[in-house]
């Protein structure tokens, strides 16, 4: 019997758990240093129980950016490479959060629009090249007119 190849096999706890560490400590810090911007405002704090959910983004984004990108970029493969990767999702996944949970389905959709438009865009220029309008600037002509029933006053 064949035994299956499991998708988990390649994975590093260790890598895992530095790169969820390091993410959380930057994803505090980042709270922290924002809390104390505030208070220097004299501006209301928020409890600290608010710090968990952009804690837990934060160290989640943090693991994918330190499993991800070094499969992508093979010199992120190193220690300081993790390091700036768990780091950098640590202090972006609150703000994508944020900006995808303000924005919502806008972002998508916006998103979704421009990733439409651009191949609609291509294949436009490219049926008003076939019209003999290479740039797609002349203007469609006018319907013809109707023909009018012969003593119509209205007729020319």
């Amino acid at each position: 019997m064949e035994q299956q190849h499991s998708i988990f096999q390649g994975l590093d706890l260790s890598v895992i758990l530095y790169a969820a560490g390091m993410a959380a400590l930057i994803s505090v810090l980042t709270t922290w240093r924002s809390r104390n911007a505030q208070r220097a405002r004299g501006l209301p704090l928020s409890p600290w129980l608010t710090v968990i959910p952009d804690m837990l983004i934060g160290t989640i984004t943090g693991v994918i950016f330190a499993l991800v990108g070094p499969v992508l970029y093979k010199p992120l493969h190193s220690l300081a490479g993790i390091t700036t990767l768990a780091g950098a999702g640590g202090v972006l996944g609150p703000k994508i959060w944020d900006l995808i949970s303000a924005r919502g389905l806008d972002l998508g959709l916006t998103w979704l629009a421009s990733a439409v438009a651009g191949p609609l865009a291509a294949l436009a220029t490219r049926a008003a090249a076939k019209d003999g309008d290479p740039n797609g600037t002349k203007p469609t002509p006018p319907p013809p007119a109707p023909p009018t029933p012969p003593g119509d006053p209205h007729g020319p």
